[in-house]
């Protein structure tokens, strides 16, 4: 059994994601351990209490290494195997990412290494995709280095940006509205989540699966002093396609769920997908 524990800093829509798929049973030999938030007023909380999934709240201090010394005891009481990232906004200094390497698991709403940037959340990110004018953006689940922004890639789904989130962009930009109000990120927004909420725990099934592998490879070699100064981690994916068609069979209990989800807010999953709208 693999324990997955996330630490969360918002609302938590990919945490939700993950916790359907584990109460669909659409995971095989994964348990939720406990979610790790460090807000007392974040949403994710609140769908932990809902689903009956241990939290802890762990205020960010000034001390770093008190600070995700806490987060490390929560974990090994836990027994954690993978820690997920789900909209964590904090830097993971050395510390904690040294330790935890090859174990650490986090969700981009973007198309890495492009558009890889600090301090840009998922809005400001979809804002500059519209801006930039491209035809095509995603999400991405990789192994985080110390930046948070960029490291191995494990996944990726990518989606055709369409003409009726481009026009809903530029016309709520040219009126100056603000970027949370802004129609055709929201739109975007939309689109890329029902990607993200399917890929982050399609990578924890393959974790769990022991599928994913990490091979380290040599950029630059110092012929002087015989050895590697520049290395790239490269992840390889071991599943075949016995394996797909069991993963895709399971994980339509979780779309199904997401179908209704959406028609609550009145959106359409078909509508969605399309990059005619």
């Amino acid at each position: 059994m693999t324990t997955v524990s996330v630490l969360a800093s918002g609302r938590g829509s990919n945490f939700q994601a993950i916790a359907d798929h584990k109460k669909l049973g659409v995971f095989k030999n994964v348990d939720i351990g406990v979610l790790i938030y460090n807000y007392p007023d974040a949403g994710v909380k609140k769908i932990a209490d809902i689903y009956g999934i241990d939290s802890r709240l762990i205020e960010h201090r000034r001390d770093r290494r008190e600070f995700y010394g806490d987060i490390m005891h929560a974990l090994v009481d836990y027994k954690t195997d993978l820690i997920c990232l789900a909209g964590w906004d904090q830097i993971i200094g050395k510390e904690f990412f040294e330790p935890n390497k090859g174990r650490l698991m986090s969700m981009k709403p973007a198309l890495l290494p492009g558009y890889g940037r600090k301090a840009m959340n998922a809005m400001n990110l979809h804002e500059t995709v519209l801006k930039d004018g491209a035809k095509v953006t995603g999400c991405t689940v990789f192994f985080p280095d110390v930046s948070i922004e960029k490291g191995p890639i494990i996944l990726q789904l990518a989606l055709e940006v369409g003409e009726y989130e481009k026009k809903l962009f530029w016309e709520d930009y040219s009126k100056n509205v603000s970027i949370e109000k802004n129609r055709g990120v929201q739109f975007l927004s939309d689109r890329v989540l029902v990607l993200e909420h399917r890929l982050y725990s399609k990578a924890v099934q393959l974790f769990a699966d022991c599928l994913i592998e990490t091979k380290t490879f040599c950029m630059e070699e110092d012929t002087e002093l015989g050895k590697c100064k520049d290395e790239i981690d490269v992840v390889e994916i071991r599943c075949d396609e016995e394996w797909e068609k069991s993963w895709s069979a399971r994980q339509s209990r979780y779309m199904e769920l997401q179908e209704k989800k959406l028609a609550e807010r009145g959106l359409s999953l078909g509508v969605l997908s399309s990059p005619r709208y």
